[in-house]
């Protein structure tokens, strides 16, 4: 019988032996009864002795010395060991980290009474759950990874049925994910997808393969909106398809923005006038087809040239300087200028730039828009300078004034930067005018003297306008002039 016995013992200890996890066997005073060898080769694993933590030394005493020096793991453990002896409880588990200098590990702690023992005997079993660990902050990762994707993503199986649904898909469908998983996704998106779309769709994807495309799909409010949607297969580790993935956007805005640029290609296509588009560093980077039939150049010709390519010589160095100087100050310029075809034929046109910022009030292209010039451009024109200059002296008119004060606001709110205005009178200018009686020419040349006497770098005489005694008519009279 004794040898039976022996016999008995050494299989038990070669079984426990065996096993991968960390066993001791604690009585209810916590000593150490037994350990097994993976308990003893991880204590050399960690540097230290394995007589310190094997049998007849109390491992509760081992773990309260660890808590005072401030190991809150050896203090959970010691708490749930002596749940255990106190018979509250017959078994209890821990899970704790217990990383090495290169190594993350964690372990789970498990606590079990022999239920029938007499004495009590208590067995620890120290389990490696690292793998499990790794594998579980992955999904996890995952998980924070998906809820914060500004996109629906939804899973399902292979029977419609949703397993997974982002808070993304909450706002964007109107579905708790709590109302939305279990249902199919059928009823809690409906779309206006044929058939055959659904059919393409699953034929991909036991394939092997991705499918996107567009459909309307229904909120929960009943709202339809257009969807962009991207499918792909989910697959468990023997390659068997088990699911669908999708992530889908909505795609209302895209759409707008797709209609209005159509409509604007259209415009700049249709329009009879010629436009071309420069950068900041003057090439030209579009044209309209006006823009060929006017000059004879095409995108291949054009396209990366320099806009001086289209300038005649009769224009003048002085010419280009002045339209500069306006461009730069106000960010726009109209008159006639003389251009030259491809032919190399010159012809007088019409031309008006305007001015595209960006964000930060730096040039960022120029607009240009032009056509021949022709009787009634040139009948236009004389109209357009009748109404805002003065005839006499051909100073800018108040009209103007406005117009350009108005523009000069505008420009300085946009670069966010101060605007001054400064009015100047002429001393007893009033008096000499209605109490003298002065001639015609003697009239147009006190106004060029007035022109000629405030012209100086910063300043331009806006407007102004005297009584004149020979027509017995009185005229406002300002003169007004702006800071540069």
């Amino acid at each position: 019988m004794k040898k039976v016995l022996e016999t008995s013992q050494k299989f038990s200890d070669v079984t426990i032996d065996a096993l991968a996890e960390h066993i001791a066997v604690i009585d209810e005073s916590g000593y150490i009864l037994t350990v097994n060898k993976a308990w003893r080769d991880f204590a050399v694993a960690n540097g230290e002795s394995p007589h310190l933590v094997s049998e007849g030394v109390n491992y509760l005493e081992v773990c309260d010395k660890a808590a005072a020096s401030g190991d809150k793991t050896a203090a959970a453990a010691a708490a749930l060991i002596r749940t255990v002896i106190a018979r509250q409880s017959n078994a209890v588990s821990m899970e704790y980290p217990c990383h090495a200098p290169t190594l993350q590990r964690w372990f789970k702690l498990k606590i079990t009474c022999f239920a029938k023992a007499q004495p009590l005997k208590i067995v620890l079993v120290h389990e490696n759950i690292t793998e499990h660990k790794h594998a579980e902050n992955r999904i996890l990762f995952q998980s924070h990874l998906l809820a914060s994707v500004e996109q629906a993503v939804i899973a399902t199986d292979l029977n419609g049925k949703i397993i997974y649904w982002n808070p993304f898909a909450e706002r964007l469908y109107g579905w708790p994910a709590a109302e939305a998983v279990g249902r199919n996704i059928i009823d809690v998106t409906p779309s206006e997808a044929t058939q055959e779309q659904a059919l393409e769709i699953m034929t991909r994807l036991r394939a092997g393969h991705s499918w996107s495309g567009e459909f309307m799909v229904r909120r929960r409010d009943g709202t339809s909106f257009p969807m962009h949607v991207t499918d792909s297969p989910i697959r468990d580790e023997r390659g068997q398809l088990i699911g669908i993935i999708g992530i889908s956007t909505d795609i209302t805005e895209r759409r707008k923005a797709e209609r209005e640029l159509r409509l604007a290609a259209m415009v700049y296509q249709a329009l009879g006038e010629a436009i071309m588009v420069i950068d900041a560093d003057n090439k030209i980077i579009a044209i309209n087809p006006a823009f060929t039939n006017l000059t004879g150049y095409t995108e291949a010709d054009i396209i990366g040239q320099s806009t001086e390519r289209l300038f005649s010589c009769r224009n003048g160095k002085n010419f280009y300087d002045e339209m500069r100087h306006w461009l730069e100050r106000t960010g726009r310029w109209q008159g006639k200028i003389w251009k030259r075809r491809k032919n190399g034929k010159e012809y007088l046109e019409w031309l008006r730039i305007d001015t595209i910022y960006d964000e930060h009030g730096g040039v960022k292209h120029h607009i240009g828009m032009f056509s021949p010039v022709t009787n009634q451009k040139l009948a236009e024109e004389t109209i357009w300078r009748q109404a805002n200059f003065d005839l006499l002296t051909g100073l800018p008119n108040r009209n103007m004034f406005h117009e350009r004060l108005k523009h000069e606001i505008k420009m300085a709110a946009r670069a966010n930067q101060p605007l001054a205005l400064m009015f100047i009178d002429l001393d007893h200018f009033k008096e000499v005018n209605d109490t003298l009686v002065v001639s015609h020419v003697e009239f147009v040349g006190a106004s060029l003297l007035a022109k000629r006497c405030l012209h100086v770098p910063s300043v331009e005489l806006r407007q102004f306008s005297v009584r004149n005694p020979g027509r017995n008519r009185e005229r406002s009279s300002l003169l007004q002039k702006k800071s540069a």
